[in-house]
Formats: C-alpha cells, sequence, structure tokens
C-alpha cells in the first residue's frame, strides 16, 4: 500500500450544472439553493434567479401598494367637500 496506489484512486468531484439567470444574465449554478424548484418548468427550475425573483417581487408589490393607496386617497378626497367657511366636510 503505497503512495502510487493511492494516487491512483483519484476522486472525481462532478461540477454542477450552470443555468443563467434571464434577467441578470449571471451564470449561477443549477441548484434550489439558487434557483425556485418549478416542476412544470424544464430542469425543474424556474428561468430568474431567487435574487432577481425577490427584487421583481418586491417592486410589484410597492406598484400595486402605491395604487391601493392612490384610489383609497382618491376616494376619501371625492368624499370630502368644501364649504363656504372653508372647513372640511365629509359627506
Amino acid at each position: 500500500m503505497s503512495l502510487e496506489l493511492f494516487m491512483n484512486d483519484v476522486i472525481t468531484v462532478q461540477q454542477p450544472r450552470m443555468k443563467i439567470c434571464t434577467q441578470c444574465k449571471t451564470p449561477k449554478p443549477a441548484t434550489a439553493e439558487y434557483f425556485y424548484c418549478q416542476a412544470s418548468y424544464r430542469g425543474g427550475l424556474i428561468s430568474i434567479c431567487k435574487e432577481c425573483k425577490g427584487v421583481c417581487v418586491r417592486s410589484v408589490l410597492v406598484t400595486n401598494l402605491q395604487l391601493i393607496c392612490g384610489l383609497a386617497f382618491s376616494k376619501i378626497k371625492s368624499k370630502v367637500k368644501r364649504s363656504d367657511n372653508t372647513k372640511n366636510i365629509i359627506v
């Protein structure tokens, strides 16, 4: 059992498959650590990395919140009328 026999038993480490995020265009390992799982997608992973997906979801939430708040404010504003003595009266 010499060192030569040990050197012949080479341990191969497989590199993970890489997948390119369609949003940021950076290659990342095609694992559940970097991409969300979705059985209907090819390879079982969605095409946008978790980092970019989080940014997209946050921006949609902020936009929807602004729309909802804007609509609520406009409804409240339409219910407020001014009287002659410039006090707000809610009808």
